[in-house]
């Protein structure tokens, strides 16, 4: 823990509540086109900015989207810009909100479910469940002047622990999409992103939370600190 009380330090914190503002100042300007993959919980489609510049964002199954790639007006759009080429995407822990990404520092939570993230890793003292893709984000980073092989060893073991917890992440959106997606009256391998919200919406966000704590091994009574 850092000395002045947070999990993550001074400058996790920082990134924290930078991908904060950026995620307030880059609302997506247009969802109708839209759609939700049953099989990997990608959001794909033509995806409209805040500034009306729209780009194609694909899934990653193949089936969606079409693979070769569509020979439609999507064809000639360019895929979203950032250093992370995902624009839009679910909540990583409650899969009921459209948020926005495009950037290793986005966050991974809608605002809702990333106060609960960060009060449950307070309230375990470390960061236990990831708040985003960038290892200072997670409290993971090692400033250069204390490099040196213990050290650096020490850091590649907090990495690849890391992206794993991101891949428990990963895995637990997808069952959740599949669950959700499961009540709707379709079988086709995606649904409109309203018809997705309005099935998984109807599941509360509080447990959601609850099962992934479970998952990550936290405590019943440190997930119930969180709560209050």
């Amino acid at each position: 823990m850092s000395h002045d009380g947070r999990p993550w330090g001074v400058a996790g914190q920082r990134a924290s509540e930078w991908c904060m503002s950026l995620q307030a100042s880059e609302a997506i300007k247009n969802t109708c086109g839209i759609s939700v993959c049953v099989v990997t919980g990608d959001v794909f489609g033509v995806v409209e900015d805040s500034h009306g510049t729209p780009s194609f964002q694909r899934c990653h199954c193949g089936r969606c989207d079409g693979d070769p790639p569509p020979t439609d007006e999507r064809a000639a759009l360019p895929e979203p810009r950032g250093d992370y080429p995902v624009a839009v995407e679910l909540c990583y822990c409650c899969a009921a909100e459209l948020i926005p990404s495009g950037t290793r520092w986005s966050s991974f939570y809608c605002d809702e479910c990333r106060a609960r993230v960060r009060e449950l890793n307070e309230c375990c003292g470390v960061v236990v469940i990831p708040v985003g893709r960038h290892s200072i984000m997670n409290s993971v980073s090692l400033p250069p002047t204390e490099a040196n092989e213990r050290t650096l060893s020490r850091l590649a073991k907090r990495l690849s622990g890391l992206f794993e917890r991101i891949d428990v992440l990963i895995r637990w959106r997808r069952e959740l999409v599949a669950r959700y997606a499961s009540t709707a009256d379709s079988k086709a391998p995606w649904l409109s992103l309203d018809a997705y919200l309005s099935c998984a919406r109807k599941h509360g966000k509080e447990r959601a939370l609850n099962e992934l704590s479970t998952r990550f091994g936290v405590p019943r009574s440190r997930a119930r600190r969180a709560e209050r």
